[in-house]
């Protein structure tokens, strides 16, 4: 029978694996702070993160959204590994988990309110919405990658330009009716604002530690929902954008979540996978092993749609705001 799990799981060098506690709110590992580069001094990112603002200064309210996906992880795997100074031995540490109790019917509905959502703080703003070319290539919804299934509104392809995402690559600009070229081209054609919007709904966070000289290896995990920091309008298009000649760097924007939109609130439980102990060993003296813990999510689907969609609100609200904000800004500005 498995066992209850706690929603914090450390491997140590020994290979010990640390149990106890329970899954609640306020607890566990949170979504990883996103920090600039060292020329920013490693500050954390703004909430929000507009690339291109220039050119959407007064680019047209009419857009057209050429895809809507979210997408969500239904798998997590984290590892690290430790040495010390003057031990051959090598510890490691890794954790793995799926998510259960959600099906696709839950996922699709939650996609297709965020959907709704987004159209409404777009219309609510003055903002005409045009559907794009059917052309457009996609692949159909629900689409499934590494550890996500990505889901487009109903009646709709799963189309973007992140190559995060099931069926995109990064040659696919290349293809005449891929959304990367068609965001390119609609606002030369048409006249119009071209965008590609994109969410990851991540069930659970990790955090490991450990490299040379360590002396211990860490892989923690907790079930915690949260809208995965980088999501939001991957491509934004524009007529001026499109139509720079020369150095035009970000001529082409985007506006992502500078840091996760999360909640510690509890959604279910988590089941240790019993059969999936820890081993370790000695050897020539030295301390050296390997630490897996296994588990599974089991979601209380209505929890998990409440929280999600509740995220997803706040992360369009953040998102959509940004892009609003610089759509009206005067140019130059």
């Amino acid at each position: 029978m498995p066992n209850r799990a706690v929603i914090r799981r450390t491997a140590t060098l020994a290979a010990m694996l640390l149990l106890g506690g329970c899954l609640g709110a306020n607890e566990g590992v949170r979504p990883a702070t996103q920090r600039g580069s060292v020329l920013t001094g490693f500050a954390p990112t703004s909430d929000v993160v507009v690339n291109g603002a220039s050119y959407m200064a007064g680019a047209p309210r009419r857009v057209a959204v050429v895809g809507f996906v979210v997408a969500f992880q239904t798998d997590l795997s984290a590892s690290a590994s430790a040495s010390r100074l003057g031990s051959a031995g090598v510890a490691r540490a890794s954790v793995r988990a799926n998510l259960s109790g959600v099906d696709e019917a839950r996922m699709q509905q939650i996609t297709d309110a965020a959907w709704r959502d987004f159209q409404e703080r777009m219309r609510s703003a003055g903002v005409e919405l045009v559907d794009p070319p059917a052309t457009v290539a996609g692949q159909p919804s629900p689409a499934r990658g590494s550890g996500i299934i990505a889901f487009a509104p109903t009646g709709r392809a799963v189309i973007g330009t992140d190559t995060g995402l099931p069926g995109v690559s990064g040659f696919s600009g290349f293809d005449t009716n891929s959304a990367t070229r068609v965001i390119s081209a609609l606002p030369r054609q048409d006249g119009v604002t071209a965008v590609a919007v994109r969410y990851y709904v991540d069930f659970a966070n990790a955090e490991t530690s450990g490299g040379m000289f360590a002396g211990r290896a860490s892989a923690e995990f907790s079930p915690a929902l949260s809208v995965r920091a980088g999501s939001g309008i991957s491509s934004i298009g524009t007529p001026r954008g499109v139509g720079c000649v020369g150095y035009c760097p970000n001529n082409i924007g985007s506006i992502n979540l500078g840091q996760a939109v999360f909640s510690m609130d509890r959604y279910g439980e988590s089941v240790r996978d019993s059969s999936a102990g820890a081993v370790a060993t000695s050897v020539l003296g030295a301390l050296s092993g390997a630490s897996i813990g296994r588990y599974e999510v089991r979601a209380d689907p209505a929890e998990y749609a409440r929280i999600a969609g509740g995220l997803l609100g706040e992360a369009q609200g953040k998102v959509v705001g940004a892009l609003l904000g610089a759509m009206g800004a005067t140019t130059g500005s």
